[in-house]
């Protein structure tokens, strides 16, 4: 029967003699409900399950259900279910120092494990899990020396200049191994001797004698490990001989007459020694004349002369001597008397006055000093300044007649004390204000005992606990000479700072603490760490120290970390770190 198909029927009667025959029925109109089988195709992801007819699946398969329908016949569903996979996936990555890894939107530099979740074709998860692996780039300093003319080969570079060259090799992952190479280029040293020996010497170098002149060579070996070339020019020079000869400005003459002894040496040097001698008695030492005004009738002059030549016969050499013939005649002469006689301190004002025998109603006088003009008159004032000066008055008689020795002339030397000579070391401030400068004196010359005075009354050649200033102290000898000499004590700049790099909290009353110290600290912030970088202590008073334990537990022997910043009075700021080491 069809689906809404109409029935109705047809009536043909047998009896003849009816009205409507034949006869046609209603139409009945017939509604056919079908019964239903529907396909119904899944998919889900692993992992995943789909509820169908009141039971959960989760496994890949084809199941089917009877439902009834909402018109009360049955419809057959057959579902076909497909399990899709998700994916785990692991990807092994490298790469070198610095550098970088870029997946899915994501730079990676950290060595480590990252997972990406993508979604496959079938709409399931793929999870790529990196592990990414950071390999090391190497710089490794090579320092290597060759001698001056050698050279150095490395990864396939000659090197022949002193520098820093950079080399990049590949380690056996691909990264970069930077050697730098500090190339030294030490010298090959060539040095000159000029060396003078006597005929008959010898010069002794490296284990060699030589005795004959010429060129030799020794090679040494410098610190360095290179060559040290010494060439020896080597020059033998002859043994010279030495002699001298004198001569007089006159030989017969007036007592009282200057007499000038001039001596010619032969082979005597660049500095020749004289010594001078009358009737065998020294008169005058490193001078090639000697003067006299007081010869006596058959004086006898000779002069004695050490060569300063290296190479001689012999050194020295004494003169033939002269003989000095005096006429009579009137003797003018002078002498000098000083007032204060010496000796006496350098410095000292003395008088030096003439006193004339034969020198007339007006004598003139000229005076010298070391041979220096000085004035003139019957006496000079001057003040003496060192030991030996020699006081010269020549006097001019004006006495008539036959004179002898006119003009005449007197000699003083002078005789003095050395001044105290103050040399010294100052410690000046180590901290600001703290008075800790001290100043040492050495005396050195004059005649000790020495007393010292000092502008802060201290009486000692070495003062202590000195405020920053200026003091001045004067030096007596045992001549009562004096000098005096100002010193600077300097202020430091600062206060100072210092941690102890050891102590040992071991209750003995020695170092049981560890403080800041020093003076001028305005604020103090003082940190102690452990070796893993756990804060132990921390205080910012400085007379608050460790006492070597955390939380009232004693800390074992070790080496901690502490961080000091400060402020000081002078508005500095001081940072510091360092280790100190606990012992117990």
């Amino acid at each position: 029967m069809r689906v809404n198909s109409g029935i109705y029927c047809i009536l043909t009667s047998s009896i003849e003699c009816v009205s409507g025959n034949p006869a046609t029925s209603d139409t009945i109109t017939m509604t056919v409900i079908p019964t239903y089988v529907i396909s119904s195709v899944v998919e889900i992801c692993n992992g995943q399950s789909y509820s169908f007819g009141g039971s959960i699946y989760s496994t890949a398969g084809t199941y089917s259900h009877t439902f009834v329908s909402v018109a009360g016949c049955d419809s057959v569903v057959t579902l076909t279910l497909t399990v899709n996979p998700v994916f785990i996936t692991l990807s092994a990555v490298e790469v070198c120092d610095g550098g970088s890894y870029v997946f899915n939107g994501h730079i990676y530099t950290t060595a480590g494990n990252y997972n990406d979740t993508l979604t496959t074709l079938n709409g399931c998860d793929s999870i790529i899990v990196t592990q990414l692996t950071v390999n090391h780039v190497f710089i490794t300093l090579s320092a290597v020396e060759v001698c001056n003319g050698d050279s150095y080969v490395f990864n396939g570079h000659i090197y022949t200049t002193a520098g820093n060259y950079n080399d990049t090799l590949t380690t056996v992952n691909g990264c970069d191994s930077i050697i730098v190479t500090q190339f030294t280029v030490n010298p090959v040293f060539v040095i000159s001797s000029v060396v003078e020996i006597c005929d008959g010497g010898s010069y002794i170098f490296n284990g060699n004698t030589y005795i004959s002149a010429g060129t030799y060579y020794d090679t040494l070996t410098s610190v360095s490990g290179c060559d040290s070339i010494i060439v020896t020019n080597l020059t033998v020079n002859p043994n010279l001989p030495v002699s001298i000869a004198i001569y007089s400005s006159d030989t017969s003459i007036c007592s009282g007459a200057n007499v000038t002894f001039t001596a010619t040496p032969t082979n005597g040097g660049t500095s020749p020694t004289y010594h001078w001698y009358l009737n065998g008695n020294t008169v005058g030492i490193n001078s090639n004349t000697y003067s006299n005004n007081t010869l006596a009738d058959s004086d006898e002059v000779y002069c004695v002369l050490l060569s300063s030549e290296e190479c001689t016969v012999s050194n020295s050499d004494t003169s033939e001597a002269i003989t000095i013939n005096i006429e009579p005649g009137l003797p003018v002469s002078v002498s000098i008397t000083a007032s204060p006689p010496g000796p006496v301190c350098n410095g000292t004002e003395v008088t030096f006055e003439a006193v004339p025998v034969h020198g007339g109603d007006n004598p003139q006088y000229t005076w010298f000093i070391n041979g220096i003009l000085t004035g003139s008159g019957s006496s000079i004032i001057r003040p003496v300044s060192d030991n030996g000066d020699i006081i010269l008055c020549i006097m001019t008689s004006n006495l008539s007649g036959c004179l002898t020795n006119n003009p005449d002339t007197a000699t003083m030397v002078v005789q003095t004390y050395s001044l105290p000579i103050i040399s010294f070391n100052t410690t000046n401030e180590k901290c600001l204000g703290a008075g800790d400068g001290a100043i040492q004196l050495t005396v050195t010359n004059g005649a000790p005992p020495y007393t010292y005075s000092w502008s802060n009354g201290q009486s000692s050649a070495i003062i202590n606990s000195l405020q920053a200033g200026k003091y001045t102290v004067e030096v007596s000898d045992a001549h009562l000479c004096k000098s005096t000499k100002e010193i600077e004590v300097e202020a430091a700049l600062d206060a100072c700072l210092y941690i102890p790099n050891i102590f040992s909290p071991n209750s003995d009353g020695k170092n049981d603490k560890l403080y800041v110290r020093g003076s001028g600290i305005k604020y103090l912030e003082f940190t102690i760490y452990d070796r893993w970088g756990k804060e132990i202590f921390r205080s910012n008073e400085q007379s608050n120290g460790w006492d070597g334990c955390y939380d009232g537990t004693p800390m074992n022997a070790a080496v901690f970390v502490y961080t000091l910043k400060a402020e000081m009075i002078s508005g500095n700021i001081v940072e510091e770190k360092g280790n100190v080491t606990l012992l117990r």
